[in-house]
């Protein structure tokens, strides 16, 4: 996608700084060097993906049509409502993060931080809050809704990852700064450690430091101080915890280290923390979400339930699936296919992306050719089988029951599509072996004659 207004949108570019209007953030090269707020249509048009489809595929041959389905419609990004309110939700929590936090701000502010971190200690206990406004927040939902997908296309579509700084206003400033980075929880819930070491990682693999080689062999605490001391350095401005949930797997010892040490990068360092998780992570997360917000940490949680419910949002979306048909006989989106595809998936937009490729798959391999609800409903009842009481739980609306469930199982789309190409190979072979003549292509023909 081209960089608009001078940035280089997800990847490296040189400080452009600009004037904001707003008093509390001019002054501040961490801010002014940002890209500017956006509105609506700025960003629909700027998060957009589109992939573009082949003239003419529609007469391809069987196997070239159905290697294009999946890459193609899952690439497909389509903002939504949601994602204009979870825009505007980083976009302050960055800035905000960044007004305490001006490497050419007040002398005492600058030594205090100083001071606050070398009396650090990573995870024993939450520290006092030194924050005045909310910073950074929670992302919860069920699977398949689409949280760290829209959160990675939001961050990489509107800001730079790395922004180099060497002068501002005739001052020197050799900085690296970092506007955003995401993490994955450890998998065992609990490692403080492996968290630091992935973080350490994605910084050398960014600006060509080598902090994971300095920390080898260091302890967690050290590790925690480190982590801190360079997200401090290189002007992190938001860092996101995806898979949250993790944490509820992990003994409380360990678990509470951690969450504790999310607790004090937001209170006593300043750096913004979203964190990303499944229903399943809310138990565990209530008592430190609380902390924070008494602290003045965080703005709250964002829930995204089956938000696809609102009519426009799911309407907008299958509008643009529809646009990717690579059957022989496209159809229009009906109100029969839009209900039936719904009423599958109940807005789940990983189930409605996969289910919508599925159908495509099917009906291409039975040589029917169209999408139909028939076929919708089908390849549902095939894939979304582990699934249903999920379903079943959001057409009722039993909140309670969604709470108690485990998290709704992802489609394996790979192994679906490889199953139903040898279903049918093997419907194409046994109809031959019954004596019926194949299907004569203008190669075969060619070769007759």
């Amino acid at each position: 996608m081209a960089s608009h207004s001078g940035f280089n949108r997800g990847q490296k570019c040189s400080a452009n700084y600009r004037k904001t209007g707003n008093p509390e953030f001019d002054g501040n090269p961490l801010i002014e060097a940002l890209p500017p707020e956006y509105d609506n249509d700025q960003i629909a048009e700027y998060l957009s993906f589109k992939p573009v489809l082949p003239k003419g595929i529609h007469r391809w041959p069987k196997e070239k049509r159905l290697s294009m389905i999946a890459p193609q419609v899952r690439s497909l990004f389509q903002p939504l409502s949601p994602h204009f309110g979870l825009t505007r939700r980083l976009s302050q929590s960055i800035r905000t993060g960044y007004v305490l936090r001006n490497p050419f701000g007040r002398f005492e502010d600058l030594i205090a931080a100083e001071e606050r971190l070398k009396h650090f200690k990573p995870g024993v206990k939450e520290s006092p809050s030194l924050q005045t406004a909310p910073l950074g927040f929670a992302l919860i939902g069920m699977s398949g809704m689409g949280k760290t997908t829209s959160l990675a296309a939001i961050l990489q579509g509107l800001y730079p990852q790395v922004i180099e700084h060497e002068k501002y206003k005739d001052r020197r400033l050799l900085l690296k700064q970092v506007p955003w980075l995401i993490l994955s929880c450890p998998s065992d819930g609990a490692s403080l450690k492996e968290l630091c070491k992935n973080f350490f990682g994605q910084i050398d693999e960014l600006i060509g430091t080598k902090y994971d080689d300095n920390f080898s062999g260091a302890t967690a605490e050290e590790l925690g101080r480190g982590m801190a001391f360079v997200a401090k350095e290189q002007a992190l401005g938001l860092l996101v915890i995806d898979e949250i949930q993790f944490v509820s797997a992990a003994k409380s010892g360990g678990r509470d280290r951690l969450l504790n040490f999310l607790v004090q990068l937001v209170n006593t360092i300043g750096i913004p923390v979203v964190i990303v998780g499944t229903y399943s992570a809310m138990t565990v997360l209530q008592k430190h979400m609380l902390h924070i917000r008494r602290a003045g940490g965080t703005e709250g949680e964002l829930i995204w339930d089956n938000w696809l419910s609102n009519s426009s949002d799911f309407n907008f979306l299958a509008e643009a699936l529809f646009e990717y048909q690579y059957v022989k006989h496209p159809v229009k989106l009906s109100p029969a296919l839009r209900e039936a595809l719904y009423d599958v998936t109940q807005g789940i937009t990983d189930y409605v992306v996969k289910i919508f490729a599925a159908a495509q798959v099917r009906a291409i391999g039975v040589g029917q050719e169209r999408i139909t609800p028939p076929i919708i409903r089908s390849v549902a009842r095939d894939l979304l089988r582990q699934a249903e009481p999920f379903l079943d739980a959001l057409r009722k609306k039993d909140r309670h029951a969604l709470l108690s469930m485990e998290d709704a199982l992802p489609i394996d789309l790979e192994e679906f599509m490889t199953r139903e190409i040898r279903k049918s190979d093997q419907l194409k072979a046994s109809s031959t072996k019954a004596g019926q003549k194949p299907l004569k292509t203008k190669a075969t023909k060619k070769k007759a004659a």
